[in-house]
């Protein structure tokens, strides 16, 4: 005989929506010759047969195929059998192998779920039974029946589903079919015992696609699911059960799943438990007492309003009074062992912050018959962390500073810094930065410890630690000037509320800024994903997002329109930068593409009247300067290319950058922001790599002369009135000014 210990359960920490009475059974399987019930009652099918048959539920009255809730009459059982906390006496058939049990002749049914019954988002309840994905078909000599046998007492009811047609083909129809299968369920009063015993599976042809499901199910999230092949051992398995060429249930195999003991009170009340909170959450760990589970309620009360009603089963989000089921756990998930083995809980995410919460705590017994049985109720208290500042925002950038404001939520602020972008464990960029959770009490100037990961190829090779330094302390501000940093360098900034003696809110606000850059500037995107570089603004109605998987990294507008009648514009705005005195120079590769919705991109793309991509500049974020501008009128010319099919022309090819290099002298000497402009009528992407500006070179010419006596002393030069110190030739610098001696 094969056996496995095994729950009705798959809620365990208490942090499911909800989780009814967990009932524990041993699951056994044995092999026997399958006899044929005679003499039982056969319920009349009304001639329904192939696929018709299919997803049916059928009750005492004749009804067949009701698949919304209304209420019908159920199948007499015969006596009393317990399952799932209560006295079932009636019972419901679905054509696909499922039975429904209910206390009460009229049976309010769910929505009727064939194939997929046994696991928790069926939608049934008080159900057992074995069912196929492929569902079921119906032969002129299918035929179900039931009968009640036996003395008072030790009475079994036997279910049968004689001659079922499972599809053993992912097409084939009723006449294809070709397996007859031959299916009894039987109820022992006796002992509370399900039986199910199968014969006549066949194989199924293919396996793709193909499954079955064999378990009980108590309420819908509790449910045990086994499967026992010809030759493997029994499992539990909250998954599907493969059924295919090779693996389906052997002729005769009877799975037997055998009801616990009757349930007792716990005798011990919980009395140590280690609570802590954050923001919106508390959790904790309760030493283990007699019982098998544990309900977790919470008020802002400070009373235990009133306790849970023995038989009753109760949800996480149930109200027992003026207190909120919080949590349910078992003690089979305790850690630990002897008088330290506990069991942890988390409530749900959603608590007031910077309250003070009383947790009850009531032991119960489920894993058994006609539970559960509620012990003694004890109580705790414990305080959320304060919530998150109301506000922080960036007010001013310079090159080697920034200016922030923080709003306080009714409690004080510490605001801290840091210089290193967080990355997931393979290395991509998040939008903030590292930093370390605040513990004890600070000042400006001290440092917050962090550890992160080093990651290479895409692997954590090590881990490594850093310190946040704390800018501020305090109430609502608007000048905390954080000074001594570096220009064209990313910055993250985070604020946490603190009650002042050490603890710190689990919610923070973050802000992130680029300081003011200085020549030479160049864009590489170092993030993935389609959030902002940054100091980065971008148009909220369109996608912008990079690539830096290429060997050179680039950023892309990708525009996907259904109705391309409308000319589109997206863009996106730099942090700020500082140009030069003199001329200034942009380079920019770019490349762009046309394609139909959801298809591959088209080889080549000519841009329409009115398309456009543009760099711009700014000083104030409204008045706009074009310094490049590409167009119908000045798109890439293309030489003819006969291998890869390309004819000569003004257009853009897909996947192919053109490099661009513009000389301006407008904004001299400004701190400007730059901004990428794209206006489209079709459907398509814009990409740009390199992006970059520079000082302008200046070449100054000198004499035969002047240069001979500059090579023979190549020491002090005298140039225009200027002392310069230079080699041959190459970059100089006069009064700040760069220039080319040639």
């Amino acid at each position: 005989m094969k056996k496995i210990s095994a729950f009705l359960a798959t809620a365990l920490l208490g942090i499911l929506p909800a989780s009814a009475q967990m009932i524990a059974y041993e699951v056994t399987t044995t092999t026997a010759d399958y006899v044929a019930l005679e003499g039982a009652t056969v319920v009349d099918l009304q001639g329904t047969v192939g696929t018709d048959l299919k997803g049916l539920m059928l009750d005492a009255d004749g009804n067949m195929n009701f698949n919304t809730a209304e209420d019908v009459t159920g199948f007499p059982i015969g006596f009393d059998f317990g399952y799932n906390g209560q006295s079932m006496k009636y019972f419901l058939i679905g054509t696909d192998g499922e039975i429904q049990l209910s206390p009460t002749q009229v049976i309010t049914t769910d929505l009727h779920k064939n194939a997929m019954s046994f696991y928790e988002n069926s939608g049934l309840h008080d159900a057992f039974g074995i069912t196929s994905r492929q569902g079921v078909y119906g032969y002129d000599d299918t035929e179900i029946s039931y009968k009640t046998e036996g003395e008072a007492g030790s009475r079994v009811l036997t279910i049968q589903y004689k001659n079922l047609g499972f599809q053993t083909t992912w097409s084939a129809d009723a006449d294809e079919c070709g397996n007859k299968a031959q299916i009894q369920y039987r109820l022992y009063e006796a002992t509370g015992n399900i039986a199910m015993q199968v014969s006549g599976f066949q194989p199924q042809e293919t396996g793709n696609y193909h499954f079955m499901r064999i378990g009980i199910l108590g309420d819908p999230r509790d449910f045990l699911q086994v499967q026992s092949w010809d030759g493997q051992t029994v499992g539990a398995s909250d998954a599907s059960i493969t059924y295919s060429t090779e693996q389906y249930p052997a002729d005769g195999t009877t799975y037997t799943f055998e009801a616990p003991e009757a349930c007792t009170t716990p005798t011990a009340a919980v009395n140590n438990v280690i609570l802590t909170s954050t923001s919106t959450q508390i959790s904790g760990k309760i030493v283990l007492t007699d019982a098998d589970h544990y309900l977790v309620l919470a008020n802002t009360d400070g009373d235990i309003t009133a306790a849970p009603t023995d038989r009753t089963k109760y949800a996480v989000g149930d109200m027992i009074g003026t207190s909120r089921v919080v949590a349910k756990v078992a003690a089979s998930d305790a850690a630990g062992g002897g008088m330290l083995a506990s069991v942890s809980f988390s409530t749900p995410n959603d608590l007031q912050s910077n309250t003070n919460y009383t947790l009850i705590f009531v032991p119960f017994n489920s894993m058994c018959s006609a539970g559960p049985l509620y012990g003694q109720a004890t109580s705790g208290s414990i305080v959320t962390k304060p919530g998150a500042p109301a506000a922080l925002a960036i007010t001013a950038v310079g090159k080697n500073s920034v200016t922030l404001s923080v709003e306080a939520a009714g409690s004080p602020v510490l605001v801290a810094i840091s210089d290193r972008v967080e990355t997931n464990p393979y290395g991509q960029p998040f939008e903030n930065g590292w930093f370390g959770q605040p513990e004890g009490t600070y000042a400006v100037g001290d440092a917050i410890d962090y550890e992160y990961f080093i990651v290479e190829d895409w692997e954590i090779v090590g881990y490594a630690t850093g310190q946040n330094q704390v800018v501020y302390v305090g109430e609502s501000t608007d000048a905390i000037e954080v000074t001594g940093l570096e220009p064209g360098k990313a910055y993250y900034f985070r604020a946490w509320s603190t009650d002042g003696n050490g603890a710190y809110s689990s919610l923070y606000l973050d802000q992130s800024v680029m300081t003011t850059a200085v020549l030479p500037w160049s864009f590489v995107p170092d993030m993935d994903g389609s959030f902002a570089p940054v100091g980065w603004t971008m148009d909220e109605d369109y996608t912008w997002t990079n690539n830096n998987y290429e060997e050179i990294p680039y950023f892309k507008s990708q525009i996907s329109f259904t109705n391309t009648d409308d000319l589109k514009t997206t863009w996106m705005e730099s942090p700020t930068i500082e140009l030069g005195a003199e001329a200034n120079t942009l380079k920019v590769d770019v490349a762009a593409s046309m394609f139909t919705f959801r298809t591959f991109a088209a080889p080549t793309y000519e841009m329409l009247d009115g398309e456009e991509f543009a760099l711009q500049l700014t000083t104030d974020g409204e008045e706009y300067t074009n310094i490049l501008t590409l167009n119908k009128d000045n798109m890439p010319a293309v030489e003819a290319d006969p291998d890869a099919e390309l004819e000569a022309g003004n257009y853009w090819v897909n996947g192919v950058f053109e490099p661009y290099s513009i000389d301006f002298t407008e904004y001299a000497g400004q701190t400007v922001r730059l901004r990428i402009l794209i206006k489209r009528y079709t459907n398509g992407a814009v990409m740009f790599r390199n992006l970059a500006i520079e000082e302008k070179e200046t070449t100054v010419g000198i004499s035969d002369a002047q240069r001979s006596t500059f090579n023979a002393q190549r020491s002090m030069f005298n140039l225009q009135g200027q002392r310069i110190n230079a080699p041959q030739k190459g970059i100089v610098v006069v009064n700040g000014r760069k220039v080319v001696v040639k």
